[in-house]
C-alpha cells in the first residue's frame, strides 16, 4: 500500500474508533443522566460521527491541547446542540470523559501488558486498530443497555439542583488527570521493556482520577439532597396556604350560615334574599382555594 492508501486508512481506523468511542460513552453518560436517548438517537449519532472526525482531524496535535478541545467543544456541543441545561450538561461532560478514559486506558494496558503489544506493532497493524476499539466498547455497550433496561441514574434530581462551588475544584483537577492520562498515552511510546513502570503510572493516575471523580458525585449527591429537602419545604409551605385558605373559608360559610338561619327564623325573607345574593356574587369573585 503507497502512502497515500496507508494515511487514508490510518484516518479512517481512527475516525472509526473515535465514533465508536463518543457515540457508547456519550450514550452512557446521558442515560445515567436520564436523557431520552431513543427519541434522539439520530442526534446522538451525528453528534458521534462530528467528533470522530473531529479526534482523527487532530490526532497529530499535541495530546494537552487536543485534551483541552475536546473538553470545551465536548461541553458546548452537549449544552447547545443536545439543549441541556447547565447543570445536566456539568453531569453528562463528566461521566463522558468518565467512560472516554477510563475504557480506553485499561484496554491499552492490557493489550500492552497481557498481550505485549507495544505502540510500533499497534499503529502498524489494521487489525489490532480495528479490534482494539471492540475490546472495551462492547463492555460499556453492554453496561449501556443495563442502565437503560433497568432505569439508573447517577442523580436522581439532577435537573433541580445547583451544581455546588465545592464541587469546582474537584472537577478542574479531574480534567488535569485527563491532560495527564492523555499525554501518558500518546505523548510517549509504550515499549514492552516499560510495560511495568507504564502499568503503575497509569494506576496511580486512575486511582487519582476516581478520587476527583468520587468528590464530584458526593457533592452532587448533596447538592441533590439539599434542593429536595428545599422543594419539600416550599410543598409544606405552599400546603400549609391552601390549609389556612380553606380553613379561612369555613369560617365564613359558618358566620354566613349563622346570619342566614337568623334571618330566616326571624321572618325577614327580604333581607335573606338579599344577603343569599351577595353571598352568591362573593363567592364567584372569590378565587379557589386550591
Amino acid at each position: 500500500m503507497d502512502g497515500t492508501g496507508s494515511t487514508l486508512l490510518s484516518l479512517g481506523l481512527s475516525f472509526y474508533a473515535f465514533t465508536m468511542d463518543v457515540a457508547v460513552a456519550l450514550t452512557l453518560a446521558l442515560i445515567l443522566s436520564g436523557y431520552d436517548i431513543k427519541g434522539n438517537r439520530f442526534k446522538i449519532l451525528a453528534f458521534a460521527a462530528f467528533f470522530g472526525a473531529l479526534g482523527a482531524a487532530i490526532l497529530y496535535f499535541p495530546p494537552s491541547l487536543r485534551t483541552i478541545a475536546n473538553v470545551l467543544l465536548s461541553f458546548t456541543a452537549i449544552k447547545v446542540y443536545l439543549n441541556l441545561p447547565f447543570n445536566r450538561t456539568f453531569l453528562v461532560l463528566f461521566l463522558f470523559l468518565s467512560f472516554s478514559i477510563v475504557g480506553p486506558g485499561t484496554s491499552t494496558l492490557a493489550w500492552h501488558y497481557w498481550f505485549k503489544v507495544s505502540t510500533a506493532q499497534f499503529l502498524a497493524s489494521p487489525l489490532l486498530r480495528f479490534l482494539y476499539p471492540l475490546s472495551y466498547n462492547v463492555p460499556l455497550a453492554g453496561l449501556a443497555w443495563l442502565a437503560y433496561r433497568y432505569k439508573w441514574r447517577a442523580i436522581t434530581g439532577i435537573s433541580q439542583i445547583k451544581i455546588p462551588a465545592a464541587a469546582l475544584p474537584p472537577a478542574a483537577q479531574f480534567v488535569l488527570l485527563l491532560i495527564m492520562i492523555n499525554d501518558f498515552f500518546f505523548g510517549s511510546e509504550l515499549t514492552l521493556e516499560s510495560r511495568i513502570v507504564k502499568a503503575l503510572i497509569f494506576s496511580m493516575l486512575a486511582a487519582a482520577t476516581l478520587l476527583s471523580s468520587f468528590l464530584i458525585w458526593r457533592f452532587l449527591r448533596v447538592a441533590e439532597k439539599e434542593a429536595a429537602a428545599v422543594a419539600q419545604e416550599t410543598l409544606a409551605g405552599e400546603m400549609r396556604s391552601r390549609i389556612d385558605a380553606v380553613r379561612a373559608q369555613r369560617h365564613d360559610f359558618i358566620n354566613q350560615f349563622q346570619i342566614m338561619v337568623a334571618l330566616l327564623k326571624e321572618g325577614r325573607k327580604q333581607e335573606l334574599t338579599s344577603f343569599v345574593e351577595a353571598v352568591q356574587q362573593s363567592a364567584d369573585d372569590r378565587p379557589p382555594a386550591y
